[in-house]
């Protein structure tokens, strides 16, 4: 059956609830996950140092911390939705680390509640079986293994083109192009966008 002739089930209270425990749960686990690795076994210092950093009050330049030199983390990559956490993050009673665990585990908390909608369509609004096939997706690795280095090549893979419908395409290229890309790149993703056509 084509994606666009699956019917979309109306959400039912119990839907909802479980979709909620879902996110909840992702959010959770997620802050718990970096708070062990940071205080408990140390945080690495890979990936997650600079984008704990450029998320959390590193001004308009997203600086990377001092030990990678303290330059502008956009001379690496043109990646303007950092821009949006490390706002927020001036308005976060919480320290780096709790907001590096909450806004990751927000995005993780999110990526189970598309899959949570997908298979809830799928299986024809059947809410336990929806809840128990997200919750193998959670388990499968993109998020358990992702919580213990969180950073953003690992929101790529969910970003990348797959057999959605031409609008969702368009909109996860375009957002992989705002999360993660050198800038000398930039050229490539016009064509990038014209795979994205319509069939």
């Amino acid at each position: 059956m084509h994606p666009a002739a699956i019917p979309t089930p109306r959400w039912t209270t119990g839907a909802i609830l479980a979709a909620a425990a879902l996110f909840g749960f992702a959010v959770l686990t997620n802050i718990a996950t970096v708070l062990n690795n940071a205080y408990d076994s140390g945080a690495t210092f890979y990936d997650s140092t600079i984008f704990q950093t450029i998320i959390w009050r590193s001004g308009l330049a997203l600086k990377l911390p001092r030990s990678f030199g303290g330059r502008s983390f956009l001379h690496i990559h043109l990646s303007p939705i950092n821009y949006l956490p490390n706002a927020l993050s001036y308005l976060m009673p919480v320290d780096r680390m709790t907001w590096f665990g909450l806004t990751y585990g927000i995005l993780d908390g999110l990526l189970l509640l598309a899959v949570f909608a997908c298979l809830y369509s799928l299986f024809g609004a059947r809410v336990l079986l929806t809840f128990a096939g997200t919750m193998l997706f959670y388990c499968s690795g993109l998020i358990t293994v992702g919580q213990f280095e969180p950073h953003q090549p690992l929101t790529d893979k969910f970003l990348e083109r797959g057999r959605f419908p031409y609008r969702y395409r368009v909109i996860g290229t375009k957002l992989w192009i705002a999360s993660r890309q050198p800038p000398e790149q930039l050229p490539a993703f016009a064509g990038l966008l014209e795979t994205t056509q319509r069939p």
